[in-house]
């Protein structure tokens, strides 16, 4: 998911000892979601989900999401989403379905106030700019 470098850029720095991250690519068909932790500047994917985003709300996704990576009430410090839309304000309104990505209902259920969203070309870009982390990115299927 190579829209975790965005929280890196953004927030944290890679001597910070531990933290959680959920990042987030959210789709017209399904929501893929990611449960990473760093400890010093290793990048390490502990979970994965895939949610059917199709005809459910973003909460539905959201919630279920929630619920398969964060079984032990870990809370995140940031959560990062990219997905098909135009960024306004808060939220990315999905070009391909009938959801809205919010900021408020992410920091809601994840109880975080360290919300990032882009839209996922942006997120491709940034990604292939930063050639030196490449090797950490971890394909999710």
């Amino acid at each position: 998911m190579s829209l975790i470098i965005q929280v890196f850029e953004n927030y944290f720095n890679f001597e910070v000892l531990f933290v959680l991250i959920i990042a987030a690519d959210i789709g017209g068909t399904n929501a893929r979601f990611a449960r990473f932790e760093t400890i010093g500047s290793d990048l390490r994917c502990l979970k994965t989900s895939t949610v059917p985003s199709k005809n459910h709300s973003f909460i539905h996704v959201v919630d279920a999401a929630k619920r398969s990576l964060l079984t032990d009430g870990a809370k995140p410090d940031a959560v990062c989403v990219a997905a098909a839309g135009i960024v306004e304000a808060d939220a990315i309104r999905l070009t391909n379905a009938s959801m809205t990505v919010s900021k408020k209902t992410l920091s809601d259920f994840f109880q975080t106030k360290h919300i990032f969203l882009m839209n996922d070309f942006e997120a491709q870009a940034r990604a292939s700019s930063l050639p030196q982390l490449r090797k950490k990115f971890i394909p999710l299927k």
